[in-house]
C-alpha cells in the first residue's frame, strides 16, 4: 500500500512538472508573438538604456556618448543588453546609436532578451513555490498574474528596461533566503550576496532596503528562532550583508574614481524632489488621484458613473491637469522655452525646481544629488501632514500596474494585494519565520515607494510575483483546512 502511494505521488509530481513546462512554453510563445507584432521604435528610457548598452559593447564605457562616464542609471540591465548585442544581434559599431532604436529589425533582435527574462522568471517562481509548498501543484496559479501580465504588456516586451531583470533577481534572491533559513550553509551566503548585489545594481532602491531587511531578519532569528541552527543562521545573514556590499563596492569605486561620487546612481534626488513637490497638491487633486491612476475599467464603472469624474478633468485646463505629465500645454511651453508657463508637477519639477537646486549646489560646492535629497527631505518634513495624506492615494497609485479593461484581472490583482497584507500581518502575529522572510522585503519595497517616491507602477513591479504567490499560499491554507474538516471531503 505504501509503495503504491509513493508511486502515485511520484507520477502525480511528474505530471505536474510536465503541465508546468507546457504552461511555461505557452506563456513564452504568447509573449514572443506580442513582442514581434507591430514592432515600434525605442523611446524615452529604453533609448537611454540602449545608448548605455551600445557604448558598453563597443566603447567599453558606461556612458551616453562613449566618452564621458555616467552613473545616472543602475548598470546591470545595460551590461546584460551589451552581452546580448555582442552575442545575439547583427549590431555593429559602425551603426549610428542615435538611429539604432529606430531600426525595427534590430529592435526586434534587441528585445528578444525579454523572452529569456520571462523564462527565468517562470523558473524562479516555480522554485520559490516549491520551497514554500513542497509540491509542484498550484504552481500555475502562482505564476498566473505576473506571467499573464508580462506576456501581454508591450511596455516591457517591446522595450529595454531594467524591470524584468530586477524582478528575476528579486525572486531568485528570495529562494536563497528561504533556503538559508531551512538549511544554513556558508556557501549560500556567497550566492545570496551575489544575487542581492546584482539586485541592488539593477534597482537602486534595494541599496537602502537590503540592510534594513537583513537587520530585521537577524533580529527576528535572534529573538524568535528556536532551531538548533539559530546562531549559524545569524552568522550567515550577517556575512551575506558584508559580502553584498563587497559585491557592489567595485562599481562604487568606479564612480568615485571617474565621477568623484561614491553613490550607486544619481537619480535619487530627482525622484525625491518630485515627491516633495507633489505633496503640495490640493485636496481635489489628492482625491482625484484615485480616479486618475485607477484601471480603465474602474474609471468607467465606478469613478465616472458614481463620482462624476470625466477624462477632461485630467487634460489641459481640467481640475486634475497638474497630475498629467503629458499635457499638450506643457510640451508647447517646453518647445518655446517658457518654463514659467509649465503646469504639471513633473515638468515644473524637472525644468524649474531641479535647475534651481542644482545651481545652488554648484555655488556651495556640494554634491548636486545629495543636496537635492537633503532639500527635498526638508520640504517633506516641513509639510509632513500633507505628506502623510498624499501617501494614501500614492499607495493606490502603485497598486495598479495593470491599467486595462479586464475587470476579472483587476479584481484578482486587488484580491492578491489584500491577501498579501493579511498574510504579512498574520506572519507577524504568529511569528512564522519562513513567511516573514518571504513577505518582509516586498513589503519594504511597497512602503518605500509609497512614502518617498512618486510611485509609478513600474516601481512596484518587483513585488508582483510575491503578491501572486501569497494568494496561492493563502488559498492552499484554506483549502487544506476545508479538506480536513467534516464539511468537505475529497
Amino acid at each position: 500500500m505504501d509503495e503504491r502511494k509513493v508511486k502515485n505521488s511520484f507520477l502525480r509530481n511528474n505530471l505536474w512538472i510536465i503541465v508546468n513546462l507546457l504552461v511555461m512554453f505557452c506563456f513564452l510563445i504568447l509573449a514572443n508573438v506580442n513582442r514581434i507584432t507591430n514592432p515600434r521604435p525605442l523611446q524615452k528610457d529604453s533609448a537611454e538604456y540602449l545608448e548605455l548598452s551600445y557604448h558598453l559593447a563597443f566603447n567599453k564605457t558606461f556612458s551616453y556618448d562613449g566618452v564621458i562616464p555616467t552613473n545616472y542609471r543602475e548598470p546591470i540591465s545595460s551590461f546584460l543588453n551589451a552581452v546580448n548585442i555582442h552575442l545575439f544581434t547583427d549590431i555593429k559599431d559602425s551603426i549610428d546609436v542615435n538611429q539604432l532604436g529606430q531600426n525595427l529589425n534590430l529592435v526586434l533582435q534587441l528585445t528578444q532578451i525579454n523572452i529569456f527574462y520571462l523564462f527565468l522568471l517562470y523558473i524562479g517562481i516555480w522554485w520559490l513555490h516549491f520551497i514554500l509548498t513542497g509540491s509542484h501543484s498550484w504552481m500555475i496559479f502562482s505564476a498566473f498574474i505576473p506571467m499573464t501580465y508580462f506576456s501581454i504588456s508591450t511596455t516591457y516586451l517591446k522595450n529595454l528596461l531594467s524591470d524584468l531583470p530586477s524582478i528575476v533577481l528579486f525572486v531568485f534572491s528570495a529562494c536563497v533566503l528561504l533556503l538559508i533559513n531551512r538549511e544554513p550553509k556558508y556557501w549560500k551566503s556567497i550566492l545570496l550576496a551575489i544575487l542581492l548585489g546584482l539586485l541592488i545594481m539593477s534597482k537602486g532602491v534595494f541599496y537602502y532596503l537590503v540592510p534594513i531587511y537583513l537587520f530585521l531578519m537577524i533580529s527576528l532569528i535572534w529573538f524568535k528562532d528556536e532551531s538548533p541552527f539559530k546562531i549559524q543562521k545569524i552568522k550567515i545573514f550577517a556575512l551575506s550583508f558584508l559580502l553584498t556590499f563587497l559585491t557592489i563596492l567595485p562599481w562604487q569605486l568606479r564612480n568615485y574614481i571617474y565621477l568623484d561620487d561614491f553613490s550607486l546612481t544619481t537619480r535619487g534626488g530627482t525622484i525625491l524632489l518630485l515627491r516633495a513637490e507633489m505633496d503640495q497638491m490640493n485636496s481635489v487633486e489628492r482625491v482625484g488621484m484615485f480616479y486618475v491612476f485607477a484601471p480603465e475599467v474602474l474609471k468607467k464603472v465606478i469613478f465616472e458613473k458614481y463620482f462624476g469624474y470625466e477624462k477632461a478633468d485630467y487634460l489641459d485646463g481640467g481640475k486634475l491637469q497638474r497630475l498629467n505629465r503629458d499635457l499638450e500645454h506643457d510640451y508647447r511651453a517646453i518647445e518655446a522655452g517658457d518654463y514659467n508657463q509649465l503646469v504639471s508637477f513633473l515638468r515644473r519639477s524637472m525644468f524649474i525646481s531641479l535647475p534651481i537646486l542644482q545651481a545652488e549646489a554648484n555655488l556651495k560646492g556640494l554634491d548636486s544629488d545629495q543636496y537635492i535629497k537633503e532639500e527635498s527631505l526638508k520640504t517633506i518634513k516641513n509639510n509632513w501632514q500633507s505628506h502623510i495624506l498624499t501617501s494614501i492615494p500614492f499607495a493606490w497609485k502603485g497598486l495598479w500596474f495593470y491599467k486595462g479593461n479586464n475587470l476579472v484581472f483587476v479584481l484578482l490583482i486587488g484580491l492578491s494585494y489584500l491577501v498579501f497584507f493579511i498574510m504579512f500581518i498574520k506572519s507577524l502575529i504568529y511569528w512564522k519565520i519562513d513567511y516573514l522572510i518571504f513577505f518582509t522585503l516586498p513589503m519594504l519595497v511597497f512602503f518605500f515607494h509609497v512614502l518617498l517616491t512618486h510611485n509609478i507602477p513600474r516601481y512596484i513591479l518587483p513585488i508582483v510575483p510575491f503578491i501572486s504567490l501569497g494568494l496561492v499560499l493563502f488559498l492552499k491554507e484554506k483549502f487544506s483546512v476545508y479538506r480536513k474538516s467534516n464539511l468537505f471531503k475529497l
